[in-house]
């Protein structure tokens, strides 16, 4: 299987894993959102505070949940904010 193939099966994975936790395959609450930024994502620092508005600002539906959609609309603006990152590292060392 090619590598991006691979990157979205194990997106899929990952976002099923934590939702399944408490029932419901298809949706993050805010304890499987929590422990998923925590787990998967360790370098954003997570608190209770921080969870909170993670899930206001992921919950574009209002639902009170995270659907694949609104996840995967998060790991783009995060990878994209890592390839910034990168491209400035870059940069600033002349490479």
């Amino acid at each position: 299987m090619a590598q991006v193939e691979l990157a979205v099966y194990s997106l899929l994975e990952v976002f099923h894993k934590y939702a399944a936790v408490e029932g419901d395959l298809l949706q993050l609450n805010i304890r499987e959102l929590q422990t998923l930024l925590q787990r998967e994502l360790p370098t954003i620092k997570q608190d209770e505070t921080s969870t909170e508005k993670a899930m206001t600002m992921l919950d574009t539906d209002g639902n009170g949940e995270v659907d694949f959609k609104e996840f995967m609309t998060f790991i783009a603006k995060f990878a994209l904010a890592v390839d910034m990152a990168v491209i400035r590292t870059v940069a600033s060392s002349g490479t």
